[in-house]
């Protein structure tokens, strides 16, 4: 939940309920905090996290303030215009990826990253810079998997979880890459992934070793792209600098 301040900040409000701490909150505050001035991801304004009301001991709300997306969110661009144009698909597929580098730089994995959770800053023009945010689920490289379970297998949307992390708990760097696979297709086609399936599904699908369905009327330089994201092991996927040498982001068709 966000409110818009007279000053175009955001106050984040993130509300822990249910007996659950309020890790969540803190290391999104955490990870957004550490990254002031870093392009590619979204910037906190404050110093501090405040708990800003509460409804008991286990039923608190958390706030601290972030630049405001005057233009929205990723999700919000493709629905606007049933998909973007490959010019477009290109640079905010840029942008991601440098934020991702940071994140992954500094030692964090997103394991959430969404087309809801990149957002959208109006540059001069009609031009927009796409930043990463929502670290609420982020974890440190290396952390421990007590996140996965048979029942619960994934940390966000099931439809972006890649093979190693929803069917062994396995959440490495890679895993963001798979998602950024994903955001590709989603921004091309005005369709996520999986859309039709239920979870069930899914896993049966990626245990098989089933990747998404990559369009034959996107350009020979998006499938390829979309196609090394989508590796199944994860030592074989493409690594951040390898996308963005990749000939779909480096040449000039449009």
């Amino acid at each position: 939940m966000e409110f818009v301040t007279p000053d175009e900040n955001v106050v984040k409000y993130v509300r822990k309920s249910c007996g659950k701490s309020d890790l969540a909150a803190r290391r999104e505050f955490e990870v957004i905090s550490s990254m002031r001035g870093v392009p590619g991801i979204v910037q906190c304004m404050g110093d501090s996290i405040h708990e800003i009301t509460s409804f008991g001991e286990n039923d608190k709300v958390y706030g601290f303030f972030m630049e405001y997306a005057a233009a929205g969110t990723l999700d919000d661009e493709i629905k606007k215009h049933k998909g973007l144009p490959i010019a477009t698909v290109k640079r905010f597929t840029r942008m991601i990826l440098i934020g991702l580098k940071s994140l992954h730089h500094l030692g964090y994995i997103h394991g959430h990253l969404h087309s809801c959770n990149v957002l959208l800053f109006p540059l001069e023009g009609e031009l927009m810079e796409a930043k990463v945010s929502d670290f609420g689920v982020a974890k440190r490289i290396g952390e421990d998997n007590s996140w996965w379970s048979i029942q619960k297998p994934f940390l966000g949307c099931s439809e972006i979880m890649s093979p190693e992390s929803m069917l062994r708990g396995i959440l490495v760097e890679a895993h963001d890459i798979w998602a950024v696979g994903c955001l590709v297709l989603e921004m091309f086609t005005n369709k996520p992934i999986w859309s039709n399936y239920n979870i069930l599904r899914i896993e049966s699908v990626l245990a098989r070793n089933v990747a998404p369905t990559i369009p034959p009327t996107l350009p020979d330089t998006a499938r390829d792209f979309v196609r090394i994201c989508f590796e199944f092991d994860p030592e074989e996927r493409a690594t951040i600098p390898q996308l963005l040498d990749h000939p779909f982001l480096s040449d000039q068709e449009a």
